[in-house]
């Protein structure tokens, strides 16, 4: 199996979702004045690549904390929808050849190539999920889907 990071870098001044806290990394020790290492990180629950917790959207929903790690890692099948307008709504019916025969997959990432646009506000105008799409791969047993940036 190969192990892919999708993950966005965290650094001071990043973009986040408006509202939310603004991103502030700043070294409070150093090695060479203090012998040891040490960095103060404040951020948002939201900031840059992250899970959404149950919590997030679903009253007395699982935290992130509470979420078993093993679901988080295990072969994923990979949805290619790139090309999509702002705001576009990924719906079963555009998806659903991709998604034959889930029986070997712990998790489905849709592709929708929209991390290029990650620093700029296009990249908050995103294509997302149609409801129909999470309930059917929850049916089908996926409970790991992602289509944020990727």
């Amino acid at each position: 199996m190969r192990i892919v990071d999708l993950s966005q870098p965290v650094h001071t001044g990043m973009q986040v979702y408006p509202g939310d806290p603004e991103v502030v990394l700043s070294t409070v020790a150093t090695v060479a004045e203090d012998g040891y290492q040490v960095a103060s990180l404040h951020a948002g629950s939201h900031t840059g690549t992250h899970l959404d917790a149950p919590l997030h959207s679903i009253a007395g929903g699982q935290a992130v904390d509470d979420i078993d790690l093993g679901r988080l890692v295990g072969p994923a099948r990979i949805v290619q929808c790139t090309g999509l307008a702002p705001h576009e709504v990924i719906t079963w019916a555009s998806v659903e050849g991709q998604l034959q025969d889930l029986t070997r997959q712990a998790m489905v990432l849709f592709h929708t190539g929209w991390s290029a646009w990650f620093g700029s506000g296009h990249y908050l105008e995103h294509p997302v999920l149609a409801p129909e799409v999470a309930e059917r791969l929850l049916a089908a047993g996926i409970t790991v889907a992602s289509a944020g940036g990727t």
